[in-house]
This record gives structure tokens, C-alpha cells and sequence, in this order.
């Protein structure tokens, strides 16, 4: 990704390059000028017959066409240094305001008690006024999730519930209705690229911005500006933007890790129970928004509370260790409100994605309790229920209901059997 000093230099350079060249037009201009001038000279004094009236030695009219070149040649010199000034102090001075036209973005972080969501979605909204695009999105795009983090103006039917994903040391585009995927920058360069889809016609640039603590093949934040077609032209550093919300979502990513360290159980690094509703409805949000499934486990520690407080957190370690070797990146783990009781919320999981992964649990939970001497095929076995968006509910109250019910009911089936 380019910054914005190797920016500047490539301008000047440029600048530079268009300046020489329009000088030797110039020249060139001025040598044919005087050249026509002295031929027309030259033929009066070779026919006799003088251009004017008044006399003319020849002498005179080299020394004319000397001056005249000098005048010419020299005149930025003689004449035009302060014309000169005043553009060079202009276009310092535009350079000067683009250069702060980030300043109110800036001043978001500055006044907020602290970097979180809102932040983030403010950042978005004030960067789409100061860009002058119709339309502003902020992905985070990862091997096997997309997460639109914030967005802002009016939404685009060209790009609407596109996704971002990293495919092939590649950041692909995910069109929606089974329009298929397009190949918009490379992993390797990660620059900041002008996209002009071929599917929808939909017209965008693309700021990769890197995540603290990870490598742009796993995790990119994908920051999109987008218009209608062939209109996209931001008022602003690209660079400089890229720069900030780096900066921001580091903050954000900072303040979510201490938040997970007040919410986690210190023992197991499971989550508290009282974050589990809001993190069920959140993704929820977000399998609707992305037409996913997703799948709750509820897992229950058979006779647990007949065990010592001792024993208890043996258990505990045990159920956290089996759980978490088998969890995938994005999947979250919840102590349960019972003893014993364990939620499980596995993210783009149907039933049948669900059901092995459930079993292993079960399996390494066995495996990890015969280790210390606790029989869990007779008095600790792990009992799953589980309930599956959108086909079993569509709701997180009644999505967290069903797979608890779900759960008991293969309990009080086992303790029948008994």
C-alpha cells in the first residue's frame, strides 16, 4: 500500500516531467519562429528587395534575432518569477488543504471516551460528507466470513449485500443472487485499487487496511468507496484514511480484548452467562443479513451437581478443553446458567455440520475425564441438544428455548432408561 509521502514524490515527479516537457515545446516553438524570420531575411537581402521600407543591415538583424532569443528563452526568469510564485504558493496551499481535510475525521477519535462501534460507524458517516461518494461500506473480509462493519449513504443496488472474502491470495467480491465472485486485488500488493465490475457494472475503489495483530492472508479490513459508474472520485487522502481507521480498529480491537477478559471465567476462558443473549442476537443479525445458518448447542454435564466444588472445576477444565478443540475460529462458547451447562454457538453451521462436531465434544469430554479418574460413561456423560436458524426458529429467544428443551428432554429420556 502506498504512503502518502511516496504519494507526494510520485506527483512531483510528475509535475516535474509535464513542466520540462511543455519548456521544450516551448523552445522548439520559439527556434522554428525565428528560423521562418531569418529565411524571410535572408531571401529579401539575396533578391535586393527589402522587407521594409526603412533599411536594414544585416548585422543589425542578427543582433535583433540575438536579443529576441534571449528575451524569449529567459523570459520566466525575467518576467515570470512572480506569476511563478503565486502558482507555486497556490498549489502548496491546495495541497495543504486536502492534506487537512481529514481533520474533522480525526477530531471523531479525539473527542470519543473510547474506540468502539460507534465510533467506527461515526468515522464512516463523517468520511462519506468529507469524500463527496454516494456510498461508504467497511468490511472485514476473512477466508470464510465477511462482516460489514459499518456503512454509510444511500445503498447501491450494484454492490447492496456483496460480501468481501480472501480466496486464493486474493481479496474476491461475493455477489448476491447467485451472480458469482470477481477477483478485485492481490494479497501480494495489497494496494489500493480502482474495481469496475463486469457482472453488475458496479464502480469502486478499494482501501485495504491491515489488522493489528494479523496477517493480511487471514484477516483485511476493506474499507469501499462506491458511486455510479465511473464516478468515483473521494475528496480525500486515500492513503491518509487507510491510516486512520488502521489506527481505529487497532483502538476497537484493543478495547473488545479487555472487554472478553471482564466477561471471561478465569478458570475455564469460557464467556460469562450474562453474554450470552446478546451475542446470540447479534449473530442471529447476522446469519439473516447473509441468508447463513447457524446452530446452538446446549451441552449439560450428566450428575454434575453431585459432585465436590473440587471435582466441579476439574469438570469445568475439562468441558472448556474439549469444547475448544473442537470449535472453529469464529464459533463461541457460554458458561450455562445450571451447573454443568454449557452453549455452544456455532457460526454458517446447519444440523449436519452441527451433529459431528457435537459428537466429538462428547468424545475428548470421555477422554479428558478418564484421565483424572471420573467414570463419564456412567455418572458424567455429556447430554447435547441443539436447535438450528432458520429452520427450527427465526428468533434468539426461541432458537435458545428449543435447544435447551432439546437438552433436557435427552436427559430425562436417559434417566427413564435408568
Amino acid at each position: 500500500m502506498p504512503s502518502s509521502e511516496e504519494a507526494s514524490k510520485e506527483r512531483s515527479k510528475q509535475l516535474s516531467e509535464n513542466k520540462n516537457g511543455s519548456k521544450k515545446t516551448n523552445l522548439n516553438a520559439y527556434l522554428f519562429t525565428n528560423l521562418i524570420i531569418l529565411g524571410i531575411l535572408l531571401i529579401a537581402l539575396w533578391t535586393r528587395r527589402p522587407v521594409w521600407d526603412v533599411s536594414i543591415r544585416f548585422p543589425n538583424v542578427l543582433l535583433l534575432l540575438v536579443i529576441v532569443n534571449v528575451l524569449l528563452i529567459f523570459r520566466n526568469v525575467i518576467a515570470g518569477n512572480i506569476g511563478l510564485t503565486a502558482r507555486s504558493a497556490k498549489r502548496k496551499k491546495n495541497r495543504k488543504i486536502k492534506n487537512s481535510s481529514l481533520l474533522p475525521l480525526r477530531n471523531i477519535l479525539r473527542t470519543s471516551a473510547s474506540a468502539n462501534n460507534t465510533t467506527v460507524e461515526r468515522s464512516v458517516e463523517k468520511l462519506r460528507e468529507l469524500s463527496g461518494v454516494k456510498r461508504i461500506e467497511l468490511h472485514i473480509a476473512e477466508a470464510q466470513k465477511s462482516e460489514l462493519v459499518a456503512e454509510s449513504g444511500a445503498p447501491l443496488p450494484s454492490i447492496n449485500g456483496a460480501r468481501f472474502l480472501l480466496k486464493n491470495d486474493c481479496l474476491s467480491i461475493i455477489h448476491t443472487g447467485k451472480l458469482g465472485e470477481e477477483t478485485v486485488l492481490r494479497l501480494e500488493k495489497a494496494e489500493i485499487t480502482r474495481f469496475e465490475s463486469t457482472v453488475t457494472k458496479a464502480s469502486m475503489i478499494v482501501v485495504p487496511i491491515a489488522v493489528a495483530g494479523h496477517r493480511i492472508s487471514e484477516r483485511l479490513a476493506v474499507l469501499v468507496f462506491a458511486d455510479t459508474e465511473g464516478q468515483v472520485k473521494p475528496a480525500v487522502s486515500l492513503a491518509g484514511a487507510a491510516l486512520y481507521f488502521e489506527t481505529l480498529l487497532a483502538l476497537v480491537e484493543g478495547t473488545k480484548l479487555n472487554e472478553r477478559i471482564e466477561y471471561l471465567d478465569k478458570e475455564t476462558q469460557m464467556m460469562l452467562p450474562g453474554t450470552f443473549k446478546d451475542n446470540l442476537q447479534t449473530e442471529i443479525e447476522r446469519s439473516e443479513r447473509y441468508s447463513q445458518e447457524m446452530t446452538l448447542l446446549t451441552l449439560q454435564a450428566e450428575n454434575f451437581d453431585l459432585l465436590t466444588q473440587d471435582e466441579q472445576q476439574l469438570v469445568h477444565k475439562n468441558a472448556g478443553s474439549a469444547i475448544k478443540q473442537v470449535l472453529r475460529r469464529f464459533d463461541k462458547v457460554f458458561m450455562g446458567e445450571k451447573p454443568g451447562q454449557y452453549r455452544v454457538i456455532l457460526t454458517e453451521a446447519d444440523e449436519k455440520l452441527a451433529q459431528p462436531i457435537a459428537k466429538r465434544i462428547m468424545k475428548i469430554f470421555a477422554k479428558e475425564n478418564s484421565k483424572i479418574g471420573f467414570d463419564s460413561a456412567k455418572s458424567l456423560k455429556m447430554h447435547v441438544g441443539s436447535a438450528t436458524y432458520p429452520t427450527e426458529g427465526r428468533l434468539a429467544e426461541g432458537i435458545a428455548e428449543l435447544s435447551l428443551e432439546n437438552c433436557d428432554n435427552l436427559i430425562e429420556k436417559k434417566e427413564s432408561e435408568d
